[in-house]
């Protein structure tokens, strides 16, 4: 059950994050954060602190951190950077995101947090 939530929680994610509008919205932030801190910091605060701490407790949960806000945080982190790293830069440079290649990617990121936990 843990992994199922947090499988779902990974897919959810996907659709938000790579829909048009949100990867329009992101490029607009990495242009105007570079000549206005103010940008980065509030999109940082709203949107990046905001999906750490909704996927915060499936992750724990999975990861098996619950009540360690320190192993939490760094399961939050690893999940995130497997599940959206490689593709967020390719989607931001103009590539398609690919719904197959998501599912790919979300089978090593819910194992990465899900080795520690006890049950699936």
């Amino acid at each position: 059950m843990k992994r199922r939530t947090t499988w779902r929680c990974s897919r959810a994610l996907h659709d938000a994050v790579f829909s048009d509008r949100c990867l329009t919205f992101l490029a607009y932030v990495l242009g105007e954060a570079r000549s206005d801190a103010e940008v980065g910091r509030i999109f940082d605060e709203v949107v990046v602190q905001r999906i750490a701490r909704t996927v915060g407790p499936a992750v724990a949960r999975s990861a098996g951190t619950i009540g360690d806000e320190d192993g939490t945080s760094a399961a939050v982190a690893r999940f995130l950077g497997d599940l959206l790293g490689l593709d967020l830069l390719l989607a931001v440079a103009g590539r398609h995101p690919d719904p197959e290649m998501f599912a790919h990617r979300r089978r090593p990121a819910v194992a990465s947090v899900s080795r520690g936990a006890s049950g699936s």
